[in-house]
């Protein structure tokens, strides 16, 4: 079941998302991913848990608009170890379309070229990548710009109408690459906001398996 997060929520999901590879890979520490997960609580960011009538499972964070003027972005999604390989992920990553869809038709992701596992589960649940972005936090690392139409027809709200499909993400035409992935202070981007990892449920570096996609992003 998904519920919107409260402060108990990420106080007990911190440190342990915090261990996990990935996260651990972009420098993240529990101290940190608290502290940056009670800001975004504060500016009020899009944070929702995943849990079975307990603890709290894993986390989607979110910004539900303003991605490329377009639409909505995930910054970051976790699981729990113990929880991983029981669908938490898939449900946490639904949760974010419904959000992203009542607030316009576009979403928006970043997910590291490394991270294979992650990369087949957006891609089984609709995401398309739409191009690389080379040494964006990490250098020797692309970070992949994944989008998917989440919305109904119609010009995305705010759009120019100057020239037909102007920003339209298409087969031939992907989203402007010039979103910002995740990293410290480096994480300033053009999506309002900095970027944090997407966690797989298993991903490279944890076990991954092709089903078994969670969400790699990141907070990293």
């Amino acid at each position: 079941m998904i519920r919107a997060a409260t402060d108990a929520d990420l106080a007990a999901l911190a440190p342990a998302l915090a261990g996990l590879p990935l996260l651990a890979r972009y420098g993240s520490d529990a101290a940190r991913l608290a502290r940056d997960l009670a800001a975004a609580r504060g500016r009020g960011d899009g944070l929702v848990v995943a849990h079975a009538g307990g603890p709290p499972l894993g986390l989607a964070w979110f910004l539900r608009e303003g991605t490329l003027a377009m639409g909505a972005y995930l910054r970051l999604m976790a699981v729990r170890p113990e929880a991983q390989a029981r669908g938490v992920g898939a449900e946490l990553l639904a949760a974010f379309e419904v959000e992203a869809a009542a607030a316009g038709r576009h979403a928006f992701l970043l997910c590291a070229d490394f991270n294979a596992a992650a990369r087949r589960f957006y891609e089984r649940h609709g995401w398309r990548p739409v191009g690389p972005l080379p040494g964006l936090v990490l250098p020797g690392v692309a970070e992949v710009l994944y989008w998917k139409r989440v919305g109904g027809a119609g010009p995305p709200r705010g759009a120019l109408a100057a020239e037909p499909g102007v920003g339209e993400p298409g087969p031939d035409r992907g989203a402007r690459p010039d979103a910002a992935g995740p990293g410290g202070e480096r994480r300033r981007d053009l999506l309002a906001g900095d970027h944090q990892p997407h966690q797989q449920e298993r991903e490279v570096g944890v076990g991954g398996g092709e089903d078994r996609g969670e969400v790699p992003g990141r907070v990293r």
